[in-house]
Parts: C-alpha cells; sequence; structure tokens
C-alpha cells in the first residue's frame, strides 16, 4: 500500500523557506532535490544540503553517477559524490544558462540554453550557428530529447515542438497546425519504439 511520508520534519528549519523543487533525481548516494535556492541530498536518514543564490527554478539532469544542476543565477552545476562543482558559470553578458545537456564525450555536452544551442567543453560554452534561437527565446524551453544522433526534439511553454539537427537549425515545428492539441510541452521523452 502506498503512504505519503513528508520529508519537510527532516529538513533544518533554516532550509524549509522558499521551498520550491523543480527536478528530483535519483542516484546511487540518495535522492536529489533542485530547488531554486539549494541543492539538496538525502540519503534515507538525513539531508546534505548546499544553499545557492535565490532564483526563480533550478532544473537538473543525471548523466552517469553525475547530477547536473541549471541555475539561472550562477551557472551550471555538477553534484558528484559529495562534491558540488561549479562546471559552467554563468556569464552576465551573455545570460545564458544550460537547460538540457546531452554527452559528447569527456567533458563536452551539446546544450540546449534558455535561448539557443550551444556546445560546451569543460567550463567554456560555444552557440552554435543554427537558426533555433530567435524560436527558444521567444517559446520558452520545457525540455529536449535527443531522437537519433542527428535530431534533438526541444519542447516550448508556448509553441509546441520544434526538431533540430545537429547545428541547431529547424527542422520542423510541431505545434496546434500539426495536430498537437495544446502548444505548452511539459516534458518530452523517447520511449523504446
Amino acid at each position: 500500500e502506498l503512504h505519503y511520508v513528508s520529508l519537510v520534519p527532516r529538513l533544518p528549519p533554516e532550509h524549509r523557506d522558499q521551498l520550491v523543487v523543480w527536478d528530483v533525481e535519483v542516484t546511487p548516494r540518495g535522492i536529489v532535490f533542485s530547488a531554486g535556492n539549494k541543492i539538496m541530498r538525502w540519503d534515507g536518514t538525513s539531508f546534505t544540503i548546499w544553499p545557492l543564490p535565490e532564483a526563480r527554478q533550478a532544473s537538473s539532469q543525471i548523466i552517469s553517477d553525475a547530477v547536473y544542476i541549471a541555475h539561472p543565477e550562477t551557472g551550471l552545476w555538477k553534484l558528484e559524490g559529495d562534491h558540488r562543482v561549479l562546471a559552467v558559470p554563468f556569464d552576465p553578458l551573455i545570460k545564458r544558462v544550460p537547460c538540457f545537456l546531452e554527452p559528447l564525450g569527456g567533458d563536452a555536452f551539446l546544450a540546449v540554453t534558455n535561448s539557443d544551442l550551444a556546445r560546451i567543453d569543460g567550463s567554456k560554452m560555444t552557440l552554435l550557428p543554427g537558426n533555433c534561437g530567435n524560436f527558444i527565446r521567444e517559446n520558452l524551453v520545457s525540455s529536449a530529447c535527443v531522437l537519433d544522433d542527428h535530431t534533438l526534439a526541444i519542447g516550448t511553454y508556448r509553441r509546441g515542438v520544434v526538431l533540430v539537427d545537429a547545428r541547431g537549425d529547424i527542422l520542423r515545428v510541431v505545434d496546434r497546425a500539426s495536430g498537437l492539441p495544446n502548444p505548452c510541452v511539459n516534458g518530452l521523452f523517447l520511449d523504446r519504439e
């Protein structure tokens, strides 16, 4: 039988404020919660908490054994084991935050940002030359999913899904005109078929 148990009483009182959890990841070391002002890991007994400056939201993604947290005020964090590392610092001049990562090998990633498509090599982010930037900026990224080696589906809150190639060029838009019942896409995943 399913039984709900709140973990809020297990949080220290000073960490119960502004408790809006945006993403949850299951790791071998515990459950990681990404909130706008902290990263929290529950190990089954207690929380480990890494405070962050306040932000509207913070999304996360698990890749191998590491959790990557996109925090709009500080940048892209990597939580590996007990260590939190700022992998890609936020640059206030370009104001791009990676929202979704696809590993390319080593510490290289294809990144969907809040405003375009980029490649991350170590801590350096380079914009890709494609034409999807305006679509992403105007329609607010909600999610992304790799369909095959050359196509990325990017979900948006305003206009459905845009399919882009590895350069970031738009291949197709899937929206109401294509038969999508609602232009707000909250999440994407690839099924087995």
